[in-house]
């Protein structure tokens, strides 16, 4: 038993550190942007002439200083590491707010998802809530540099779509669509980990432009397809 309250206070000493570090990320990256802040401010003051430059580098930087703060404010009030799945979803969202939102049957598969690293699944939606983020709307890559870009950065594989098989199949098709706010979304897309039961999490998901956003829709086990079904 002793043995098992140490080990249990090594990890959390090493979450904490995880937690500690990160939370200093954060809290550097917000002062480099506060000063980012104030050169686009001084910049809209002296060069007339680059006011539409200045006024685009201000509002993004203002942007991500406050998606930074509200990542460390979730760091910050992080007392233990999330316990499910579904729990990491909410950490993920309140972290990366507006980048990345977890819709309704994206949480009720993670719920009944048999994937056990939740290590692994906070490593894959923070990659998706960064790394994917700023692919599709920051520098605006094409979908084939960014799975490219995706998987060298990451370690995780980027799918684009499914099989022609199994979108031909009615019942399988409706899986990988979507209705967000009235507008149907095709979700075939999908990061992935693992092939084997319990080793296995696909995140489908749709890069919606105008809202600046990731949908998820599905984030759990493998999703049937036609050669499963």
């Amino acid at each position: 038993m002793l043995k098992l309250y140490e080990q249990d206070n090594e990890d959390l000493r090493k979450k904490t550190k995880e937690r500690d570090v990160a939370l200093n990320e954060a809290r550097n990256r917000i002062a480099d942007l506060e000063q980012a802040v104030e050169k686009a401010k001084d910049d809209l003051k002296n060069d007339s002439w680059r006011r539409e430059d200045a006024e685009s580098r201000l509002k993004s930087a203002q942007r991500d200083m406050e998606g930074l703060r509200a990542q460390a404010e979730a760091l910050r009030r992080l007392e233990e590491f999330p316990s499910s799945l579904e729990k990491v979803l909410d950490f993920v969202e309140a972290a990366f707010p507006g980048r990345i939102y977890f819709h309704k049957r994206a949480r009720e598969s993670a719920r009944k998802c048999s994937f056990s690293d939740l290590d692994k699944a906070w490593r894959m939606l923070r990659a998706m809530a960064t790394l994917l983020y700023e692919y599709y709307f920051e520098e605006k890559l094409v979908l084939k540099e960014i799975c490219t870009r995706f998987k060298n950065a990451s370690g995780f594989e980027l799918a684009v779509g499914e099989s022609e098989g199994t979108m031909n199949v009615a019942r399988l098709a409706d899986q990988r669509i979507l209705e967000h706010d009235g507008v149907m979304l095709n979700i075939s897309t999908h990061v992935k980990s693992g092939s084997r039961p319990k080793d296995c999490l696909r995140v489908h998901y749709a890069a919606l432009s105008a809202e600046r956003k990731i949908i998820v829709g599905h984030c759990g086990d493998h999703l049937e397809t036609r050669a499963t079904n």
